[in-house]
């Protein structure tokens, strides 16, 4: 999983998609190999590849492209060795910067998958994914709050997935890895939906989780994978958190221009910017 070096963590993710549509959990598996194949065919480190380091971002390519394209096995299994191959070249260009490269691999592949839709017939693009007007757009602030479903969604989202099940067993999964990272998605997910909340989202985005994954994963970076103290920078990583709310919601008017979704670019541009700052200020 990203962020956690823990198999059995990564065995219930599957079996987590699995429970949502057995094809998810395939091409998450599928992918996992492929990107490990790709890793050690290509002579990487293998520390490296046993930690799971080129496989999270095939896996995510595979699942994004499984849900918002309409492609055959090959062209998304092939996408996902692209992933790796991305993931070991952006690596490569940050390894002097001690900044890790986190998921913008796939954000970049899946992108231009999407994009590459217009041109190629092979590829359908998903009907909800479509450039919108934003000179015509409005807010829809109607509906009912369902808290227990939006702070589920809000892990559960990661891995492109909405529902009860898969997203306690992701939960679960983070848990049996860490109970320190497990509380720390469940903080990040709380805080960035209150957050949503007295910000005056969308009641639809706030139910569906849009802006507690990059939270999520945005708070255990900070506050723990990437802290090398032994406790972790709970203040700091409550800021990173929150911080993903308006970020989130930026990205978003941005890339509905476009059709696109940001998929965890916010968790990336976020991180990307605690991380560096570390560096300069160091007791954060």
């Amino acid at each position: 999983m990203i962020l956690i070096e823990n198999a059995w963590t990564g065995l219930i993710i599957v079996i987590a998609l699995a429970t949502v549509h057995v094809k998810l959990g395939v091409i998450a598996l599928l992918s996992a190999m492929i990107g490990t194949l790709v890793a050690y065919l290509g002579g990487a480190d293998k520390s490296a590849v046993h930690q799971g380091l080129f496989g999270f971002n095939a896996v995510l390519t595979g699942l994004g492209l499984s849900v918002f394209l309409t492609a055959n096995l090959a062209t998304v299994l092939g996408a996902a060795a692209l992933g790796t191959l991305c993931t070991a070249a952006f690596m490569h260009l940050f390894k002097r910067t001690n900044i890790p490269v986190l998921t913008f691999p796939y954000t970049v592949v899946t992108w231009l998958f999407l994009l590459a839709s217009y041109h190629l017939n092979a590829l359908r693009l998903d009907p909800g994914l479509i450039p919108q007007d934003l000179a015509h757009w409005h807010m829809n602030t109607a509906g009912m709050i369902d808290l227990a479903s939006g702070l589920l969604n809000g892990i559960d989202q990661v891995y492109f997935q909405t529902g009860f099940l898969s997203g306690i067993l992701i939960l679960l999964g983070i848990f049996l890895a860490s109970w320190r990272l497990g509380l720390l998605a469940v903080v990040g997910t709380a805080i960035a939906w209150l957050t949503a909340y007295l910000m005056g989202a969308e009641i639809t985005n706030l139910n569906l989780g849009i802006f507690g994954y990059n939270a999520v994963l945005t708070m255990m970076a900070v506050s723990s994978v990437f802290h090398t103290r032994e406790r972790p920078a709970l203040l700091v990583g409550l800021l990173a958190a929150v911080s993903t709310v308006p970020v989130t919601a930026g990205l978003n008017t941005w890339f509905q221009a476009y059709g696109l979704p940001i998929l965890t670019l916010p968790f990336v541009i976020v991180t990307w910017i605690f991380l560096g700052a570390r560096q300069v200020l160091p007791k954060l």
